[in-house]
Order: C-alpha cells, then sequence, then structure tokens
C-alpha cells in the first residue's frame, strides 16, 4: 500500500506548527486568543498571531515567556528538551566512606 502525498499522518509538522496546536490547546476556548495571550505575556500582539497562526516561531526568550502561561507550550518545551518525567529519580546523597 503506497501513502499518497496528501496522508498528513505520516507528515512531520514544523515547530511553528506545534506552536500553533499547543497555544490553540489551551486558549481556543477563548474570544480574541491572542490578546488573552497577551495580556498573560506582555509580549507584542503582532508576534503572538503570527505563532498563534503557525507561520512563525518565537524566539527561544518567548519561547520560554510563553512555556510559564500555557501547559501546553510548556509540555512542548519539555519534550523539545528530551526530558522525560517518569525517568526522573531524585535519590538519596551517597556519603563517601571514611578510611581509618
Amino acid at each position: 500500500m503506497s501513502v499518497s502525498k496528501k496522508d498528513t499522518r505520516l507528515q512531520k509538522i514544523s515547530f511553528s506548527q506545534e506552536i500553533s496546536i499547543a497555544l490553540r490547546k489551551d486558549y481556543h476556548h477563548k474570544n480574541s486568543a491572542v490578546k488573552h495571550i497577551g495580556r498573560d505575556t506582555g509580549l507584542d500582539l503582532r508576534s503572538i498571531k503570527s505563532w498563534y497562526d503557525g507561520t512563525r516561531s518565537p524566539s527561544i526568550d518567548h519561547f520560554i515567556i510563553l512555556a510559564k502561561v500555557s501547559p501546553s507550550v510548556f509540555t512542548l518545551l519539555l519534550q523539545r528538551t528530551l526530558i522525560n518525567l517518569s525517568l526522573i529519580h531524585i535519590s538519596e546523597p551517597t556519603r563517601p566512606e571514611r578510611i581509618g
């Protein structure tokens, strides 16, 4: 079975599209979502609109600000930095053995 070019299930999406999906997931229920994001972050509305539309990606500084207000963007940040919360294990520090 061949895969057609129109089959989007197997196509990779861009980082800017991932940001857009994450923002829409958290702000889809609000009218004027871009304005709400702007109020939450203090960032420029024109930039936010391009991120919300998926046409541009935010800078790393703006990406971190978005991650602070958007749980979905925060999850994306963790996925992009290869942090898997199930693998994090905090253990007791070991004490060195005394000699003599």
